[in-house]
């Protein structure tokens, strides 16, 4: 029912030699609220936020492991001590600045990782680990032909959202990166 509700489209025919070729945009754009982690019904932060060792533990409780990688040097810029705060269903990488002596950590969060599991926790309320290819098509119709992999910037910051399913059952997501 839905595929019979009429959308606008700009298709461009030309010219190639003697071929005629289609040009139809497809569009693959991040929805806004999709650079959001959410923990049931509440918004937690978006990746790109400044966080504190304090406020994950408030929220997430003590993560399972840290590992502190000194002196990063990231491809979008980001420089500082890489920290990743590893929790079974989700992972924050965040760069800023660990201090060794009281094992706190301070910075930005560059990505955002959920994995298999079940703890309530969704970009966006609505994506999931567990979710099936025709769920997300569902939700961005041209992620397919995207490799699953969406971007937008939103006030002069990217973002990413890829989408990984399991090898087991490729039809399954596995797991969302934001970043």
């Amino acid at each position: 029912e839905r595929l019979m509700q009429p959308t606008d489209r700009q298709v461009v025919f030309y010219y190639q030699g003697e071929a005629i070729m289609i040009d139809e945009p497809m569009d693959t754009m991040l929805n806004a609220r999709d650079t959001y982690l959410y923990k049931g019904a509440r918004s937690v932060f978006r990746a790109g936020e400044r966080v504190s060792r304090t406020k994950v533990v408030e929220l997430f409780g003590e993560p399972e492991l840290i590992i502190v990688n000194a002196d990063y040097a990231g491809p979008d810029g980001m420089t500082g001590d890489l920290v990743l705060v590893v929790y079974p269903d989700l992972m924050l990488s965040v760069i800023g600045t660990y201090d060794e002596d009281h094992a706190s950590w301070e910075g930005r969060i560059s990505k955002i990782r959920l994995r298999a599991g079940d703890a309530g926790y969704t970009i966006g309320r609505q994506i999931r680990t567990g979710m099936s290819r025709e769920e997300i098509v569902a939700l961005y119709p041209f992620a397919d032909q995207a490799d699953y992999s969406l971007d937008r910037v939103i006030d002069g910051v990217n973002y990413r959202l890829t989408f990984v399913f399991d090898d087991a059952n490729p039809m399954i997501l596995r797991s969302v990166v934001l970043d």
